[in-house]
């Protein structure tokens, strides 16, 4: 009988334990950005110049691209209020001076409208609704030998922004999602099994010591 009781309690802290998991991955804010591109377009000449529409003429040696994908990998809404500090991109000026020249947003969600700040070597991202699934790409071109890059964000329940490059990314968010719902799910009906299973033998045992 003893034993029946602790198999009983065993299963009641696992099915209490699978639920509090289940609801806690039904409930999860995460922003992603994804690396498309990160690469030189231009490399080392010497007599390359630019000529801008306000008259300046700049001399370059390299050009390079670097294409950015925002998306709400979670399943809860990110609002503008959420945003502490803006996502924003500090390119690192390693063996040249960096300066972004051109910027600009494509394949955003429909009715989604990011607007971005730019300055010498920084872009922000003002505080926008990301909707789960939402995204938008974001293309920067600028005169640098390389696209390092460091990003800056405060958002109030997320942790940290997470950074992947596309070529090394795994299965799709939504996906690894419901694999993991569902490996709980199957754990959570293992537990019910044993509990109804030792509540049943515990109620032979009570039934037998009446006889």
């Amino acid at each position: 009988m003893y034993i029946s009781l602790i198999g009983i309690l065993t299963a009641i802290v696992i099915v209490i334990y699978a639920i509090k998991i289940v609801i806690e991955s039904l409930q999860h804010k995460e922003i992603k950005c994804i690396e498309i591109v990160n690469t030189p377009l231009i490399k080392k000449v010497s007599d390359l110049s630019v000529a801008f529409l306000d008259g300046r003429e700049h001399k370059i040696q390299y050009i390079h691209l670097t294409v950015l994908r925002i998306c709400n990998s979670g399943n809860i809404p990110v609002i503008p209020g959420d945003f502490i500090r803006p996502i924003t991109f500090i390119f690192r000026e390693t063996q040249s001076a960096t300066e972004i020249v051109n910027t600009e947003i494509f394949n955003a969600t429909e009715l989604l409208r990011p607007i971005i700040k730019t300055t010498k070597n920084i872009v922000e991202l003002e505080p926008l609704l990301l909707n789960p699934g939402d995204s938008f790409d974001i293309s920067i071109l600028s005169f640098s030998v390389t696209h390092d890059f460091n990003i800056d964000s405060r958002i109030v329940g997320v942790k940290n922004l997470k950074m992947e490059k596309w070529l090394t990314r795994k299965t799709d968010y939504p996906t690894r999602r419901y694999l993991s719902y569902g490996s709980l799910m199957r754990i959570l009906n293992i537990a019910l099994v044993i509990l109804i299973a030792e509540i049943i033998g515990l109620a032979f045992i009570i039934i037998s010591s009446f006889f």
